[in-house]
């Protein structure tokens, strides 16, 4: 599940000013969440995974305001 999860991250970061490029990835995301029945309350939980998801892929590239963004 980390691979998949790295792999998203580093996909992401690397088509940030490209976003058609991650059109199905966000859909399909998206289609995960609702079938998971992600929840608003929930979403500090999945915003501090993936902020150490990006810590951990992106290493010193993950500056501050990059995490703060």
């Amino acid at each position: 599940m980390e691979a998949r999860r790295d792999a998203a991250v580093l996909a992401y970061a690397s088509n940030i000013d490209r976003l058609h490029m991650l059109e199905s990835t966000i859909t399909s995301n998206g289609r995960k969440h609702v079938s998971l029945n992600v929840r608003p309350e929930q979403y500090p939980i999945v915003g501090k995974q993936l902020l150490g998801a990006i810590k951990t892929v992106l290493a010193d590239a993950a500056t501050p305001e990059i995490l703060d963004a």
